[in-house]
């Protein structure tokens, strides 16, 4: 068992574990003079021992396994666990988990104490053995391919969040071809029957109930793939391979359940050639198989290109889970880019203020007169065309709002390097607000002295303080420190609209969303908001809104027009777009849950969870002392988690009582091997 999964056996076990303590050290005050009293009550702590040290051997990752210890007994400081009977046939409370009833007695100068416990194993929810998270796409998948959910029974899911957010059902494109292909191949449902529709929110036609959240806020594969990406330690053994590969003889790669290896590029497996290995393997490209493929762990390709292939028709066994992540999205136009800056915080208009500030902070590059209710306004901003005054400054598709390693290139319009400079080492804090209306943009963010981060928008980003549904805040640092902040969006139709056409800013003289904007500082219309807070009392000092802005006439009917030709081109085949899937004969792709648990833990995910239904316990007390005042049973020390600060090691007091005992750190994974020959919890005394 993994770190997190034997810490929560541990706490299932209601503190039967750390009561050992008090069961040794009652065992070696009292070797002399063995009463009735104390023989029970060591008979009693012998068991909880025993019911600790049986629920750590029978949990697994994939769940619950009795491997020989039931029947059984093994001597136990002076007295014998019994380990009579293990029933896994206990109907669960949830569709997707396992109840066992574990009977262990204790005993003890003649005294026998049993228990009777019952517990659930709820294991972690995963979509299945396929998860499928693209805009769109088109399979083919030979009837004998091998489509398992394995002990579970999931099928294969294709994920519609991506295709209903962005609408791409007004294309007249579908997902029943996708789904009809999965349902035909082996194992994955009865003849005839069709695939369940399914969504993350937890909703299934085949009450299976997935959950809407695989751990640290993670429900989409993209989302998937970022928390595997962050994860890799290659001073640990990950891997990361620059560019593509390309196997042409035999390869191995991962080599332990929790390996991460990524490949920056796609993955082609030649005829002839096998590649092997375990954990994550992250592809950042198309997948092609006309050799051999064996992984066992999670596969994740992902692209954000607009064609991505799967090409599986070699021989292909997965034990674990494919997942594949398409961020691709249809042309949407252009985002405006919206500043705001009150370097004081005193924010008396909602628009902040325009004028020079103190300092060597400068007024808006617009101009005072007239006095529009922004510090800054810059019309298709991420779509600038030659022959534009700034356009070598601005990137095409990205906003770089500071980037010091690219000496700031669009400073002149985002005036944010100036302040953060003003600032110096004013504690701040960076915020999204509005992420809902994120525009499944990439954020980079890289701070002096930490660990830069990219990830989806979507995700909030790592080393962040959650701050509600819609908004993220991150940690406190100096304002100085601040290197590089960029956002890259994929999809303007995922960012707010704000058309001028589309409703009526009223609030202004001119019918101009930017200007509503500027007059709405509390959400800024719903556009997506970075803001720079001042860490003491959280005030907002700078604010940039990133939207989806057309204006009247010639813009729209200019959009309308590419999106029709890309519409057709995608229709005929001349313009590639979504996800190519093949399988063939030779594909086998098994649900496992073992390996995704492993993996779970390492970023940080829910995992398993075993949970203590009951328990019942009965007594068979030893002969008592006829003579004699017998003395007072030692205090019970208050239990406690053994693993306080949750590092996977713990003190234990090797062989107490021996003259020989000494300290030991130990990792958490060995607690039952240790328990079993009689250490101790904490430091010898």
């Amino acid at each position: 068992m993994g770190r997190a999964l034997l810490i929560i056996v541990l706490a299932a076990v209601l503190g039967g574990s750390y009561l050992t303590i008090n069961s040794l050290s009652a065992r070696n005050e009292t070797l002399g003079r063995r009463s009735g009293a104390q023989a029970t009550m060591l008979a009693r702590q012998i068991s909880e021992s025993g019911m600790a040290i049986a629920l750590s051997e029978v949990t697994q990752y994939d769940g619950f396994s009795n491997d020989g210890l039931f029947p059984s007994e093994r001597d136990y400081n002076d007295g014998t666990i019994r380990f009579e009977s293990y029933d896994d046939s206990l109907t669960p409370s949830t569709p997707n988990g396992q109840r066992i009833s574990v009977r262990v007695s204790g005993e003890f100068g003649g005294a026998t104490h049993r228990l009777a416990s019952v517990y659930e194993l709820d294991p972690m929810d995963f979509p299945g053995p396929v998860w499928l998270d693209v805009p769109h796409a088109v399979a083919a998948v030979h009837a004998n391919a091998e489509l398992s959910g394995g002990d579970f029974g999931y099928t294969p899911q294709v994920d519609p969040q991506k295709y209903n957010d962005l609408e791409i059902s007004e294309f007249g494109f579908t997902l029943d071809g996708v789904r009809a292909a999965f349902a035909g191949a082996s194992d994955v449902v009865a003849p005839g029957a069709s695939l369940p529709a399914w969504d993350m929110g937890g909703t299934t036609n085949d009450g299976k109930g997935r959950t809407a959240d695989l751990g640290a806020g993670v429900t989409t594969a993209d989302g998937l793939y970022y928390a595997l990406r962050n994860a890799v330690d290659t001073s640990d053994g990950d891997q990361v391979m620059a560019g593509g590969l390309t196997v042409t003889g035999s390869q191995t790669l991962g080599t332990a359940p929790q390996s991460i290896t990524r490949i920056e590029g796609p993955l082609t497996v030649g005829p002839g050639a096998r590649l092997s290995g375990e954990g994550a393997l992250l592809i950042e490209g198309d997948l092609v198989v006309r050799g051999r493929l064996d992984w066992d762990g999670l596969v994740v390709v992902r692209t954000e290109a607009d064609h991505l292939t799967v090409d599986l028709t070699g021989r292909t066994t997965i034990d674990g889970a494919l997942v594949v992540a398409q961020e691709a999205y249809p042309p949407g136009g252009h985002s405006d880019l919206t500043v705001f800056r009150q370097p004081d915080g005193n924010w008396t208009k909602a628009w902040g203020r325009r004028e020079a500030g103190p300092g060597a902070l400068h007024a808006t590059p617009r101009g005072l007169t007239p006095e529009w209710p922004f510090w800054n306004h810059i019309h298709k901003f991420d779509h600038p065309t030659p022959g534009d005054i700034d356009y070598t400054n601005r990137r095409r598709g990205e906003i770089h709002l500071v980037d010091d390693d690219a000496g700031d290139p669009q400073e002149s319009y985002t005036g944010l390097r100036e302040l953060l400079d003003h600032l110096g080492s004013t504690p701040v804090q960076v915020e999204f607000a509005n992420v809902g209306a994120n525009g499944q943009s990439i954020v980079e963010v890289e701070v002096d002295g930490e660990t830069p981060m990219q990830r989806g928008l979507n995700l909030g980003f790592a080393g962040t303080d959650l701050q509600g549904a819609t908004r993220y805040r991150s940690k406190t640092f100096p304002a100085e420190d601040l290197e590089r902040l960029v956002i890259r969006p994929q999809s303007l139709r995922s960012f707010q609209k704000l058309w001028d056409s589309a409703g009526v800013c009223s609030e202004s003289p001119i019918p101009e969303w930017p200007v509503c904007v500027g007059l709405h500082r509390n959400d800024r219309e719903g556009a997506l908001t970075v803001r720079i807070r001042r860490a003491s009392g959280g005030v907002a000092l700078y604010e940039a809104a990133v939207y989806w802005h057309m204006q009247v006439g010639s813009e729209e009917a200019q959009y309308q027009a590419e999106l029709d030709a890309w519409r057709t081109g995608v229709s005929d085949g001349s313009i590639p777009f979504g996800t190519d899937l093949t399988m063939g004969p030779n594909t086998a792709i098994t649900y496992e849950l073992g390996p995704v648990v492993s993996l779970a833990e390492k970023v940080g995910f829910d995992g398993n969870e075993v949970v203590h239904v009951s328990t019942e316990s009965s007594l068979d007390e030893a002969p008592r002392a006829s003579a004699g005042r017998p003395s007072a049973p030692p205090t019970t020390p208050t239990p406690g988690n053994p693993d306080p600060d949750g590092d996977g090691l713990v003190e234990v007091c090797h062989m107490p009582g021996t003259g020989a005992e000494n300290n030991l750190v130990v990792s958490v994974l060995s607690i039952a091997a240790h328990l079993g020959h009689g250490d101790q919890f904490g430091t010898c005394t």
